[in-house]
């Protein structure tokens, strides 16, 4: 397995779980009227495929990421103008929107440095050393996860913790 794929399928991964414990949290709400709130289902399915296609077809994976992020990002930059406002209540009590947009702002970047390397005339964008993006890269889809699902995680141990 080569590294740039799994570091692809990993960025990308994180943004699908990171977008989807958003959606899930607006779906909660109630029926998704928004057609905002379909574009950001549309991006987040774009973003698994690239996550799976990041092994085989690094390129339409790329593609995927691009597509997805510019469909995602019209719902989430809505967020901002809450996050900047309410910065402690979204950190505190609903952080999966603030690891949402990070992990969008994270894989949109990526894909946009792949897709820049892909368009260059030698159409390589695996050149480059990643000596520490691997770990790098792992230690960041961890954070997010655990961030994005922080009340999950917190209520899962004090159930397992006092039962019930």
């Amino acid at each position: 397995m080569k590294k740039p794929a799994l570091i692809a399928a990993l960025v990308y991964g994180t943004t699908t779980i990171c977008l989807f414990g958003f959606r899930e949290f607006l779906s909660g709400i109630g029926v998704p009227t928004s057609r905002l709130a379909y574009l950001l289902i549309a991006g987040n399915a774009l973003f698994a495929i690239a996550c799976t296609l990041s092994f085989f077809r690094m390129r339409l994976a790329t593609t995927c990421a691009v597509v997805g992020a510019a469909l995602s990002w019209p719902m989430l930059s809505s967020q901002f103008t809450a996050f900047g406002r309410d910065s402690f209540w979204e950190l505190t009590y609903h952080p999966s929107s603030p690891a949402a947009i990070a992990s969008l702002l994270v894989a949109s970047i990526y894909a946009l440095v792949h897709l820049r390397l892909f368009l260059k005339p030698t159409g390589n964008a695996s050149g480059h050393k990643t000596v520490w993006a691997l770990p790098i890269v792992v230690i960041y889809a961890v954070t997010m996860v655990a961030i994005a699902n922080w009340p999950r995680i917190w209520d899962l141990c004090f159930k397992t913790r006092y039962g019930g």
